[in-house]
């Protein structure tokens, strides 16, 4: 059984304040629990891990086979560059009946995850209602400036600007994740030469360093990539709804868990994008676009799809400041309500949305006379 001092795995496995902290997602909860047990930082991951994706069944069994399991667990969570990772389902229930008993013994039903299904629960766990984009490697966070390049160097060091953020040696963690809260966006360059810009509310994975074979990302959020050409490698952005698998090209990609609908937009080169229902190749100007009444593949002009990344918001045709205030409500995930005519109101041209909502809502008054107060959560528009 792994150890660390007086603790073992299974003092944080069937920690009550542990678990319920994990099933509500609540990092920051998550991270005060790790600074109460300083000597125990590396058994508190692991048991993180362990418990976001457990599925505990209720047995009558030795307390010997509970343990062989959990050595048996371990081996495989710690083994290095393991390519499918070994996950034990787990059920609420369960972990509650294990909380209110602890005279009951139980094991972990060996039932195995593909390594995808193991990212996009990873994916789900991660926090975007945060102040700062930051980057989280196993119980190592690090947070990133607003518009600051992230650099991946080829030894896994991660590099802000020019000041050295992680070294390698300090990054227990094969995998990466990348979160940026609502309202902000960011960009990494991988050490392959691909970069990478990530959107408002974008969650995203990726390895320490590339494989030798291949080149895998998963995403939950929206992202534009320039793709580094490397016919021996393909790189693929793996998401819920749909995965795309390239050797060198230009195309963005929005694909949000909590929407039913997405598109990949291609800006160059050519991208296979493989859905439930469909699996399309797409040529330069052309849009992917699902929904869950299905898909289609439609010629498109990119740009209005891709100048986030420049902070633009790109008005295709004459909107109402209405449909503007419910895209910037979405952007900034934050609630406004306008009860006035100027709601009415036609835009047409680019908006910057490089700033904070106020100044974004500032700027839209100055042709459009109305002003906004901001009540706990909501900003509201009034007329002047």
């Amino acid at each position: 059984m792994k150890k660390t001092g007086k603790y073992t795995i299974e003092d944080f496995i069937f920690n009550q304040e542990l678990v319920d902290l994990v099933k509500k997602g609540d990092q920051a909860g998550i991270d005060l629990f790790l600074s109460k047990f300083p000597d125990a930082k590396d058994l508190i991951s692991d048991a993180v891990v362990l418990l976001r994706n457990l599925k505990i069944k209720e047995d009558s069994v030795p307390e010997e086979q509970v343990e062989e399991d959990l050595l048996r667990l371990q081996a495989l969570l710690h083994k290095d560059k393991q390519r499918h990772i070994v996950w034990y389902k787990w059920s609420a229930a369960a972990v509650i009946f294990i909380l209110i008993s602890l005279s009951c013994l139980y094991y972990f039903s060996q039932s195995f995850w593909s390594e995808r299904d193991s990212m996009f629960a990873m994916l789900d766990s991660l926090d975007t209602h945060v102040e700062t984009v930051h980057i989280i490697a196993g119980d190592v966070k690090a947070e990133i400036g607003d518009n600051a390049m992230i650099r991946q160097t080829a030894v896994g060091d991660i590099v802000v600007g020019h000041n050295e953020k992680l070294k390698s040696d300090d990054i227990k963690s094969e995998v990466m994740q990348l979160v940026v809260p609502y309202g902000k966006h960011s960009k990494i360059r991988f050490s392959d030469g691909t970069v990478v810009w990530a959107n408002s509310g974008t969650k995203l994975i990726y390895p320490k360093q590339f494989e030798a074979d291949e080149r895998e990302i998963y995403l939950d959020g929206e992202i534009y990539l320039e793709v580094a050409k490397d016919e021996e490698r393909p790189f693929r952005v793996i998401s819920k709804k749909v995965s795309i698998e390239v050797l060198g090209t230009k195309f963005n990609v929005n694909a949000y868990n909590t929407k039913s609908d997405g598109s990949v937009v291609l800006v160059e080169g050519s991208v296979k994008v493989v859905s439930k229902k469909d699996e399309s190749l797409l040529k330069p100007n052309q849009g992917f676009f699902y929904e869950p009444i299905g898909s289609e593949v439609r010629d498109v002009d990119v740009y209005p799809y891709i100048c986030w990344k420049d902070g633009i918001m790109e008005l295709e045709e004459e909107e109402s400041l209405q449909n503007i205030l419910d895209v910037l409500s979405e952007y900034y995930h934050v609630s406004i309500k306008c009860d006035c005519d100027v709601s009415n109101e036609i835009y047409k041209g680019k908006i910057n949305i490089d700033g904070s909502l106020e100044e974004v809502l500032y700027n839209l008054s100055q042709s459009t006379a109305f002003t906004y107060t901001k009540k706990g959560d909501s900003i509201y528009i009034s007329c002047k």
